[in-house]
């Protein structure tokens, strides 16, 4: 079973008080999915269903070895973040460009790159409200390990 059909079986909610009920509330079939992803020729950059969600942030190796679980635990990144201008006034005016994950409260995946961006466009596409769309930074560079 490729890796999407995996994240869709596991993200479908069984009948309440079953025993795949209880094996699905006990989450070890997601475990054992996630713990098998580094050997998998595939992956999932972003997957949202109902019951189940994955994103992912590029980090340097060196700030997950060892990983920081406390901190990764406070994660608040989201494809929906983008960069930001920001402006302040008064006598010494200034002009910021910050990236998406500046505002992230996980300082690990704050050093990160955000691979996945969600896009909305009102009015512009009759039938495409919104979309992803992957990152340039993931074809054309690698994370530099600064």
């Amino acid at each position: 079973m490729d890796i999407a059909a995996q994240f869709g079986k596991l993200s479908v909610k069984p009948t309440y008080a079953t025993p795949e009920y209880k094996k699905w509330i006990d989450q070890d079939d997601f475990l054992c999915f996630l713990q098998a992803i580094p050997k998998n020729t595939q992956i999932i950059l972003y997957g949202s269903a109902y019951h189940a969600y994955i994103y992912r942030v590029l980090v340097p190796k060196r700030l997950v070895t060892p990983p920081d679980n406390e901190d990764l635990d406070d994660w608040s990144c989201n494809p929906g973040d983008s960069w930001t201008i920001t402006i302040s006034y008064g006598k010494r005016g200034k002009v910021s460009l910050l990236s998406s994950l500046d505002r992230e409260k996980s300082k690990t995946l704050g050093q990160g790159e955000q691979i996945v961006f969600a896009r909305r466009f009102d009015g512009r596409f009759r039938n495409v409200l919104s979309f992803l769309r992957t990152s340039n930074f993931i074809f054309s560079a690698s994370l530099p390990e600064a």
